[in-house]
């Protein structure tokens, strides 16, 4: 069968071959298995896109902005009808100088929201010397759905650490680990 002829087939018996389907129906809320696939340190300027490319042009256009620093992680769903799934999230350190308050959230609220989220997630993962050293790590999060302005549902990861909660969930295990014994000698 020749090119042709294999896509015209292939075309009517599935309109959509070739096509990504892609569901971006939210999770509905409640605990799921995470690993965080990346974890970085950056830059920001409240209004720019967070590339860096993107933050240069915003500070060029206008030399007084002071970039901000925030923790981009990116966490994925392991297991279950929603596994590689991605949850995206941006814990500021240290507000941009342009940043702007959204209502009663101002640049000092939202660096406070962030420093307690990151010392939630901490908890659950431990400390790291880098922020690199959270990647791979694997713990069961608990994940929020909330409603927008606009109306769209949007997931979110809750970080901190509720009362009743002093055993977070930790680190687990890879599935396919074995259990390590004790350090004592065998004799």
């Amino acid at each position: 069968m020749n090119a042709s002829d294999f896509f015209n087939k292939a075309i009517a018996a599935n309109p959509d071959a070739g096509k990504a389907t892609f569901n971006d129906e939210p999770l509905p809320e409640g605990v799921y298995p995470l690993v965080v696939e990346s974890c970085e340190m950056r830059k920001y300027v409240d209004g720019a896109k967070r590339k860096p490319e993107d933050i240069a042009e915003a500070v060029s256009k206008d030399p007084s902005i002071l970039p901000g620093t925030e923790v981009s992680i990116v966490f994925v769903v392991t297991d279950g009808k929603y596994a590689k799934r991605k949850l995206f999230g941006s814990y500021c350190m240290a507000a941009s100088s342009n940043q702007k308050s959204y209502g009663e959230f101002t640049p000092e609220k939202k660096v406070a929201a962030g420093q307690n989220d990151l010392c939630g997630l901490m908890i659950r993962l431990g400390k790291p010397t880098e922020w690199c050293d959270w990647t791979g790590k694997l713990f069961n999060g608990y994940v929020t759905a909330r409603k927008g302005k606009d109306g769209k549902v949007r997931n979110d990861l809750r970080c901190t650490v509720k009362p009743g909660e002093e055993n977070a969930p930790k680190p687990s295990a890879p599935a396919n680990s074995t259990p390590h014994g004790t350090d004592e000698p065998p004799f």
